[in-house]
C-alpha cells in the first residue's frame, strides 16, 4: 500500500509539473509558432489526456468510497459512476436526436461507439 501511496504522491508533482511546462509553453509559443506548427505532437497530447480520462474515472469513486470509509464499495460506487455518465450521455443524445435528423445522429453516435469500442479492444 505504500508503494502505491508514493507513485500517487510522485504521480501528483509530475503531473503539477507538466502542467506549469505545457501553460509555459503555450505562453511563449503563442508569440513565436507558425500558423502550420504545432504547440504539441497532437498524438502523444492525445494519449496524455485519455490515459488522465481513464484514471480519472477510477479515481473518483474510489475517492466518493474512502469519503464514506466503504471501500469495499469501489468497484459498486465504479459501476455507478459508469452508470450515471452513461446515463447522462444517453440524456445528451436524446436532446440531439429532437434538434437534428434522427438518422444523422444515430449514423454519428453508433460511428463513435466503434470507433470508442475499437481504440478500447487495441488498447487492451
Amino acid at each position: 500500500m505504500a508503494e502505491l501511496q508514493n507513485k500517487l504522491q510522485e504521480l501528483t508533482r509530475q503531473l503539477t509539473e507538466v502542467e506549469r511546462e505545457i501553460l509555459e509553453r503555450a505562453k511563449i509559443s503563442a508569440q513565436t509558432l507558425k500558423p502550420d506548427e504545432e504547440l504539441l505532437d497532437v498524438s502523444d497530447l492525445t494519449a496524455f489526456k485519455n490515459a488522465l480520462d481513464r484514471a480519472r474515472h477510477v479515481v473518483w469513486p474510489c475517492l466518493l468510497a474512502a469519503e464514506q470509509h466503504a471501500e469495499a464499495n469501489v468497484l459498486y460506487s465504479l459501476q455507478l459512476y459508469r452508470m450515471q455518465r452513461v446515463r447522462d450521455m444517453l440524456g445528451a443524445f436524446q436532446h440531439d436526436m429532437q434538434k437534428q435528423n434522427p438518422n444523422d445522429v444515430a449514423r454519428l453516435f453508433l460511428a463513435e461507439v466503434h470507433r470508442m469500442t475499437a481504440k478500447h479492444q487495441a488498447d487492451a
